[in-house]
């Protein structure tokens, strides 16, 4: 993938090349969904400066941290919901 292209290049475990262009899916697509997706978000992560770079991580921790937060909260209220079964 090159900056400002809608073309992906992708290589198979069995080092066959595969590409995709983003504006017109074809048929394999679908199969490959995942891994264009990754190597999309690894090559937008490749130029970003280590400030940047710091940053997303920050913001992701961040998100993790609500998210387990919430689960916390799901978590004991079941655990409140249950002792009053009983």
């Amino acid at each position: 993938m090159m900056q400002k292209c809608d073309i992906v290049r992708l290589l198979t475990r069995k080092g066959d090349e595969m590409f995709f262009n983003m504006k017109q899916p074809n048929a394999a697509y679908h199969e490959y969904q995942n891994y264009i997706q990754v190597s999309m978000e690894f090559f937008d992560w490749v130029f970003l400066t280590p400030a940047e770079k710091q940053s997303r991580e920050e913001e992701e921790s961040s998100k993790k941290q609500a998210v387990q937060r919430e689960i916390d909260k799901i978590q004991r209220t079941l655990c409140y919901l249950d002792e009053d079964k009983t």
